[in-house]
């Protein structure tokens, strides 16, 4: 996996439900500038998204629990 150095990943949490959440956030570089197509991996269960031309990035149905985030 390609490691970036990122200069701001903002993590925003809202509840869709009772037990349904949606993570989204902006992906970018050290100078501030989006990443395009970044891919934005949810572990341990898998789900993958990709950030638009403004780094945005949303995953959605998300259970309650403990995640890491990758980045690629």
């Amino acid at each position: 996996m390609l490691n970036f150095k990122l200069g701001a990943l903002a993590l925003i949490m809202s509840l869709m439900g009772y037990s349904q959440s949606t993570i989204s956030g902006i992906v970018s570089d050290e100078n501030g500038d989006p990443l395009i197509g970044a891919n934005v991996q949810l572990l341990p269960v898998n789900q993958i998204t990709s950030t638009n031309e403004a780094g945005v990035f949303a995953l959605n149905n998300i259970q309650e629990g403990e995640y890491s985030i990758a980045i690629s």
